[in-house]
């Protein structure tokens, strides 16, 4: 297994700041957010994707940011570079993921919401950013966590709970369908009523399949309730055309996508049963 990498060299260009002023944050945030749309739109057409795109944001949110001696909140405390890229990478991976799941969409992130992603919640949305960015190459844990934090999500259950990441030393693996197969409760309600992520449930989804156990799918899928949610199939969907010709679990989800029609059906005549 490789280890993510940049495909190509970053340069930034600078120039002396004509202007010396401190500007808040909530005037300076919604600039920032334009300013990435409109370029992260740019590099988006230009077909830079993965790891590469994150870091393409920091440019212009260098640039915005650099037009100011400092950038306070209302309570005065100065806005850090460590938090401006915690905030770059949010944006960025809103964006992302609206391209990915919502690729119709001309202009998918607008504002200060998600736009197009519906209620998928943050282990998938995390799971499908990884996959979109880093493949299943091995990324050091602070990326990951980062990558997590921007997404609602919190590594620590990300591993422990959902075991959807393993660590090996400094470093995490995104664990995909074939991995958590030994996982008896994978995609099942959890403790209280608390629901399975989507993602659990797609990989459960996948390995039934795999084993040619079209009943039990069904049975599954039906008890569920994903097998009529559009973000579920959505979801399969662009995880299939992420993933790498040749990838296991690209032939997997291609077989359950192929298989809609009727898996959805056979869900509908459990649910009657």
């Amino acid at each position: 297994m490789g280890s993510a990498a940049l495909a190509s060299s970053i340069f930034l260009v600078c120039r002396k700041r004509v202007e010396a002023q401190e500007g808040y944050f909530n005037d300076v945030r919604p600039e920032l957010r334009t300013r990435i749309q409109e370029r992260l739109e740019f590099f988006w057409e230009q077909d830079i994707r993965g790891a590469d795109f994150f870091i393409s944001a920091i440019g212009p949110a260098v640039e915005v940011f650099g037009r100011y001696t400092a950038v306070r909140r209302l309570s005065g405390e100065e806005v850090t570079v460590g938090q401006l890229l915690d905030m770059v990478q949010e944006i960025v991976a809103d964006y992302a993921l609206a391209r990915i799941l919502t690729p119709s969409q001309p202009s998918p992130y607008q504002g200060e919401g998600r736009v197009g992603v519906g209620h998928v919640d943050p282990a998938t949305r995390f799971y499908v950013l990884w996959r979109w960015a880093y493949g299943a190459a091995r990324v050091h844990f602070d990326d990951a966590r980062k990558l997590a934090q921007a997404q609602g999500a919190e590594v620590d259950e990300l591993m422990a709970r959902l075991k959807l990441l393993k660590k090996r030393g400094e470093n995490v693996d995104l664990l995909g369908p074939r991995q958590r197969a030994t996982d008896e409760h994978l995609g099942e309600t959890g403790p209280g009523g608390q629901p399975a992520p989507l993602i659990d449930v797609l990989h459960r989804a996948c390995l039934l399949w795999n084993q040619g156990d079209r009943p039990g799918l069904a049975e599954f899928l039906s008890r569920s309730g994903y097998a009529r949610d559009e973000s579920f199939w959505t979801v399969a969907q662009a995880l299939s055309e992420i993933l790498p010709e040749g990838d296991k679990e690209k032939q997997m989800l291609q077989g359950l996508l192929a298989s809609k029609e009727r898996v959805v059906s056979e869900a509908r005549q459990e649910r009657l049963l």
